[in-house]
């Protein structure tokens, strides 16, 4: 657990980036707690090899949050413990898996075809239940949760950006049941695709 603990450490920019040693886990549930420095945003996509997009995306995250955050302040304790769970990832697959990082990106490059968590398990060299497994641990998301919310988000930028119309982009994000899109776009963003771009273009203009 130590060296564990070490590796991830070292994941996350180390004791300089970090500004504290680490003796034991309960050391690094209290600077989650506190909010890790900005820095560590930084030293983790280098890690990871993801860029600031991807590793929001991966966990959740907003991007725009973190790079705030790169520049002034602390990282929120949700921000902290999410960037966490992935160095702890990244220190596994470095030892154990080596290409679990790949498998992340082999699923957002093929975000609109059926998803079969078997194919991807085989990639990395490990059973469907652990790729699960790990795959979770990494992205607070099963597989499939995660192709989802790729397709809605891919979605939202094709109407918003291209001028689609949910039908459209439902298709061109690989939904075949329009119907099946809508709740599940309302059901993650708050409000059906049409009202939510509305809304998205009117907060846009009034910013700019």
């Amino acid at each position: 657990m130590v060296d564990e603990l070490q590796a991830v450490v070292e994941g996350l920019g180390g004791r300089q980036t970090l500004g504290r040693a680490f003796s034991s886990v309960d050391d690094m549930r209290e600077a989650i707690r506190k909010g890790f420095p900005p820095a560590v945003v930084e030293e983790l996509m280098r890690a990871s090899g993801l860029t600031l997009k991807e590793l929001a995306d991966a966990l959740d995250l907003s991007a725009r949050s973190l790079q705030r955050h790169r520049r002034t302040g602390r990282l929120a304790r949700y921000e902290s413990d999410r960037l966490y769970r992935l160095a702890r990832i990244v220190a596994l697959a470095d030892e154990f898996l080596g290409d679990h990082e790949r498998a992340i990106r082999w699923l957002k490059e093929h975000y609109t075809d059926p998803l079969r968590v078997e194919s991807l398990a085989r990639r990395v060299g490990m059973s469907p239940s652990a790729f699960h497994l790990h795959f979770k641990g990494v992205t607070a998301l099963s597989p499939l949760q995660y192709q989802k919310r790729l397709r809605l988000q891919e979605a939202r930028r094709l109407m918003l950006g291209e001028g689609l119309d949910a039908a459209a982009a439902a298709f061109r994000v690989g939904y075949e049941s329009p119907s099946q899109f809508g709740r599940e776009y309302r059901r993650m963003f708050g409000a059906p695709p049409r009202q939510d771009v509305a809304a998205l273009k009117v907060e846009t203009q009034s910013t700019t």
